[in-house]
């Protein structure tokens, strides 16, 4: 197995691991049953309207500001594919025509201080693990990050890619691809 492969094995080990462990808080809070602590795998779950904290405090969504398209990247601190993406998707933020958005799935402390260290020009924001909701919802069942998706105003998926960018280049043409 190639360091990328085991690299992307244990992203994808990690991220399935955080999906299960999510769905089992919800599933057994407290030891007892309650209709607010269960949801099932196939949950509605509207991206846009999705709880997101921004670095400094506050709390936001997707749904604020609803551009005709944007690029919005998964990512978490502990992933190396995703840190070593972010150089890639800051570049191609400052060429493409669509807006990005990064969303941990992290602790705010832990992006804080990791962009501080290694700043982007694109909006960062933090989620809480529900956002496996979406990824199961869609094209990504087993919670792989980096996860990038495009999409409109209306939260629906236009592109999506599981996986690191390689390239600017493969960034902006996955951006033209729709």
């Amino acid at each position: 197995m190639t360091g990328k492969n085991l690299l992307a094995g244990i992203c994808f080990t990690a991220g399935l691991s955080f999906a299960v462990l999510g769905a089992l808080h919800h599933s057994h809070h407290g030891g007892h049953h309650d209709d607010h602590s269960h949801r099932p795998a196939e949950t509605t779950f509207d991206i846009l309207k999705a709880p997101l904290a921004t670095l400094n405090g506050s709390k936001t969504t997707l749904g604020a500001s609803a551009p005709a398209l944007r690029l919005v990247n998964f990512w978490a601190t502990w992933c190396t594919p995703c840190r070593q993406e972010m150089p890639l998707l800051d570049k191609a933020a400052n060429i493409a025509n669509v807006p990005f958005v990064g969303i941990a799935v992290d602790q705010t402390t832990l992006v804080k201080k990791f962009i501080s260290e290694k700043p982007v020009t694109y909006d960062i924001f933090t989620s809480s693990f529900d956002i496996f909701y979406f990824f199961q919802n869609n094209d990504n069942k087993t919670g792989i990050i980096p996860y990038t998706v495009l999409l409109d105003n209306k939260g629906n998926i236009k592109a999506s890619k599981l996986g690191e960018f390689h390239s600017v280049e493969e960034i902006l043409t996955f951006i033209e691809s729709v």
